[in-house]
């Protein structure tokens, strides 16, 4: 067989055996099949796999670029809100002018609720970046209800005012004598806080 094999010629090769013909055949494609593997198919994997990794790549970028497009949406709601509600603290807010008028009010809703005011003063302003305290002292007299009555109307005004700093005196009577602190906030303009040009 050996001598047989020697004996085959590649020129005639469609007059070999079939077995030799079969293996010739099967290496060749072995062979071709190996090479253009690598030659051609190889780096086409490489590049889909670099395309792959680009693409997962862009879809996190795009998943973070929405994500970031919902955080702003999110936040430009959450300004808007905040400026509403900003506004309306603003609104509550009194002017400088309006203060004495505040101060009136606040008189006519203790004498509304049957309180006597045996004083009523303003104290110094406590100055912070961007408003001002206003505080108030008041020296009231009446009874539970009409204090109750008192805090209430204060708290329905349209304007700002904080109670606090109750000191509740009884002098035998049904009568009660209050110490009471009161506070407004008053925006300050930046201007009003610039110090002038020499």
């Amino acid at each position: 067989m050996s001598d047989s094999l020697n004996d085959l010629e590649l020129g005639e090769f469609l007059d070999w055996p079939l077995v030799p013909q079969v293996v010739v055949i099967v290496m060749l494609c072995t062979v071709i099949s190996v090479g253009g593997y690598y030659k051609f198919i190889k780096p086409e994997i490489a590049q889909l796999e670099e395309m792959k990794a680009e693409e997962f790549a862009l879809l996190d970028e795009l998943q973070e670029k929405m994500n970031q497009e919902k955080a702003i949406e999110l936040l430009a709601d959450q300004v808007d809100m905040l400026e509403a509600r900003y506004e309306r603290v603003t609104m509550q807010l009194p002017e400088e002018e309006e203060l004495a008028a505040l101060l009136s009010d606040i008189n006519e809703r203790g004498v509304d609720a049957g309180l006597a005011f045996n004083r009523i003063d303003w104290a110094a302003r406590v100055k912070n970046q961007g408003f001002e305290e206003i505080p108030l002292s008041m020296s009231i007299t009446g009874d539970y209800n009409q204090v109750g009555d008192f805090s209430s109307a204060i708290a329905d005004m349209p304007r700002l005012v904080m109670l606090h700093d109750f000191n509740i005196t009884r002098d035998g009577s049904e009568e009660l004598g209050m110490q009471v602190a009161a506070k407004t906030f008053r925006f300050v303009e930046e201007v009003e806080n610039a110090a002038p040009a020499q």
